[in-house]
C-alpha cells in the first residue's frame, strides 16, 4: 500500500514547516487560509511524491468569564 496524502494538525504551522523541510526534505507546494473556518493550511510534498497536509486551527478567544 503506498500512501499518497496525509493530513495532520499541528499547533504551529510554521514551525512545523520547518520541522519538515529540514528533516524530511519536502518542498512547499501550496499554502492558504480558510476564514470561514478559522483554518490555515500548507502542502508539502516530498521526493517520492507523498502530499503532507499540514493544518492550523486558530480559535477564537473563549467566551468563559
Amino acid at each position: 500500500m503506498k500512501f499518497f496524502h496525509t493530513a495532520l494538525a499541528v499547533e504551529n504551522l510554521e514551525e512545523s514547516q520547518t520541522f519538515y523541510e529540514n528533516v524530511f526534505e519536502m518542498k512547499l507546494k501550496s499554502q492558504g487560509e480558510r476564514p470561514e473556518i478559522n483554518v490555515r493550511f500548507l502542502n508539502l510534498e516530498g521526493a517520492d511524491g507523498i502530499c503532507l497536509e499540514l493544518f492550523e486551527h486558530n480559535m477564537p478567544d473563549s467566551l468563559e468569564e
